[in-house]
């Protein structure tokens, strides 16, 4: 542990700044992995493209290039077991 003594504290501090945002990444990763397993060999069931949109991003981060935001549409957050419901204001 003779690293952790000469590591600044900046650093350490910064990482567990970002350790939040990068776990939820790796969840959102699995989610969508678990997502294109489910819809593995009957792909005309994913809704909206969804499995086209998801394994473009893969390609994306592959080559280098950030992945762009997907939005949490309902089908999405309904393949991560999360429901939704619209409310209306007024």
């Amino acid at each position: 542990m003779d690293w952790i003594k000469r590591t600044p504290l900046a650093v350490i501090l910064a990482f567990l700044e970002m350790l939040p945002r990068i776990e939820g990444r790796e969840s959102l990763r699995r989610s969508d992995e678990v997502t294109v397993g489910s819809f593995a060999g009957v792909r005309s069931k994913a809704p909206g493209g969804l499995i086209r949109k998801i394994q473009q991003s893969w390609q994306r981060q592959q080559r280098g290039v950030r992945a762009s935001r997907v939005l949490a549409t309902p089908e999405r957050l309904a393949s991560m077991g999360i429901g939704m419901k619209v409310v209306k204001r007024g």
